[in-house]
């Protein structure tokens, strides 16, 4: 196998894994869910799953352009990992990250945070992937809520129940 190939097979299998993160997430809001005592409807939780994919999928496709760097590339897909943690540290059975959302915000910032110390340490500098990617990241849960929370956000959420709706029955 060419080393290259390797690039286009994980950009293969990376398409599935938008596609249903996508799926699943309208398939959560067709069926009412929001994380229990999070206090937020449905429509406005929704905006956390669809939002952390569309930034993975900006991520991948970042990592992918940026294939034949591979320092830069190391860091897109560990930064685009770091946000599929989100879901994953909401489900462990610690009261307090169900209880306070943007906790889970401040871990996935800690750990893009301790990535950039070791840009520091080793290049002395914040390598530039980590810093673009990193923003993005933690501009991105910042702006989870708020999007959420606005009439926009809940008339797309209302379309997305509609097409799920008219396609799965």
């Amino acid at each position: 196998m060419a080393p290259l190939s390797g690039y286009f097979f994980g950009a293969f299998l990376s398409a599935p894994v938008v596609t249903l993160g996508i799926l699943a997430a309208t398939d959560s809001l067709s069926r009412g869910f929001s994380p229990p005592g999070s206090g937020l409807d449905p429509r406005t939780f929704y905006a956390t799953p669809f939002w952390q994919i569309v930034v993975l999928a900006v991520l991948i496709i970042a990592a992918f352009r940026a294939r034949l760097s591979p320092s830069a590339h190391k860091r897109l897909m560990l930064i685009a990992t770091i946000v599929l943690l989100g879901p994953a540290i909401n489900r462990r059975p610690l009261a307090l990250t169900q209880k306070v959302p943007l906790l889970t915000s401040a871990l996935l910032f800690v750990l893009v945070l301790m990535l950039g110390a070791y840009d520091f340490w080793s290049l002395g500098k914040v390598h530039r992937a980590t810093l673009w990617a990193g923003l993005t990241v933690v501009i991105s849960q910042l702006l989870l809520f708020p999007i959420g929370r606005t009439a926009l956000w809940h008339s797309f959420a209302d379309r997305a129940i509609k097409v799920w709706t008219a396609h799965t029955l």
